[in-house]
């Protein structure tokens, strides 16, 4: 058939494919003949037809400089941050300095087989964070390292539980979230940055960022590494929060690159189809290539795919994230004067 199964031809009849799709997506596919009118993006040079779209759009998670205009600075979510930390430099949303209970924040490193280079992360603790106070009250934190040349990125630790205003984890270096994530009392809660790599919960246990290999060459002079999969085994975990993140580029026949189901990343052997399950609720938006995180993806020499367990969040529907970029409807109407 030269139709994919389940997709008839009737799916090409403009009449009928409103009422197919809604039937068929429960109301979750929609377009014009929906009524969907043209949402005008946050960031406002999205909308003046941009040669590069994606590259335009990363700008939601990066840092404001001085060729911004005003409505492109304020529309970063930076500018939104309650809470900011910047190569260590931790401050408030006026530029005070903030401090941090001890334990809440660390520089570790380990090393990420995907992109085949030791990691530097700023680490979270959420749990340490939430109990002393320290999130904002309007829940956006935006965290980041500029020096390239570390390998620079965040890990977000003991997050089960997240403040009760949600919380919002930007930043243009990857993410990585390890073990459960928003799992008790569930908040409103989402994370943005140049890619997001799920860690389960037996890395640390397992001790991932620090095992090394025998057969390494020279364990007294290079970092540990830990090359073999199997030596990371995951246990289920779940995440419900809503990702804005890149993939490394685009699929293309034959390759894949992914696809959707891995543009959330996993560097640990879950076991395949028959293995270890990562539960998912949220909501997945890719608006950009990832420019950091650039290792190409490959299954399954570094990982082993998941069962995944993934849905839409629905209380997304009612309680949006802390700072969730907002498109603008503008409808065409008729109007007269007498």
């Amino acid at each position: 058939s030269q139709y994919q199964a389940g997709f008839s031809s009737t799916w090409a009849n403009p009449q009928a494919w409103a009422a197919q799709a809604d039937s068929t997506f429960g109301g979750t596919v929609k377009d014009s003949a929906m009524g969907v009118a043209q949402i005008t993006p946050p960031i406002p040079e999205l909308f003046q037809n941009p040669t590069n779209p994606d590259t335009v759009a990363r700008q939601l998670i990066e840092r404001p400089n001085v060729t911004d205009s005003p409505a492109l600075a304020s529309a970063k979510m930076y500018s939104q941050a309650g809470l900011r930390i910047v190569d260590g430099m931790v401050t408030d949303a006026n530029g005070n300095t903030v401090t941090l209970p001890a334990g809440g924040l660390a520089t570790r490193t380990f090393f990420d087989t995907r992109e085949n280079k030791t990691m530097t992360v700023t680490e979270l603790d959420i749990n340490v964070l939430r109990n002393a106070g320290a999130f904002p009250t309007n829940g956006v934190v935006y965290v980041a390292s500029t020096n390239l040349a570390t390998n620079p990125a965040v890990r977000l630790v003991n997050g089960s539980q997240l403040p009760s205003q949600g919380l919002t984890v930007v930043s243009e270096n990857p993410v990585y979230v390890r073990g459960d994530y928003n799992t008790v009392g569930k908040r409103p809660a989402a994370i943005m940055g140049d890619a997001i790599t799920v860690l389960s919960n037996n890395w640390g246990p397992n001790n991932s960022d620090i095992k090394g290999n025998q057969n390494q060459i020279n364990p007294a002079t290079n970092p540990p590494r830990n090359y073999n999969k199997g030596d990371r085994a995951a246990t289920p975990t779940t995440v419900n929060a809503a990702f804005a993140l890149g993939p490394g580029a685009e699929s293309t026949m034959g390759t894949g690159n992914g696809q959707l189901e891995n543009v959330i990343r996993f560097l640990e052997d879950w076991g395949g189809g028959g293995g270890q399950a990562f539960n998912y609720s949220g909501s997945i938006v890719a608006l950009w290539h990832s420019l950091q995180a650039t290792g190409q993806w490959a299954c399954c020499n570094y990982y082993g795919p998941p069962i995944r367990n993934w849905s839409y969040d629905t209380l997304f529907n009612t309680s949006r994230p802390p700072g969730t970029p907002q498109g603008v409807i503008m409808s065409k109407g008729s109007w007269s004067q007498s």
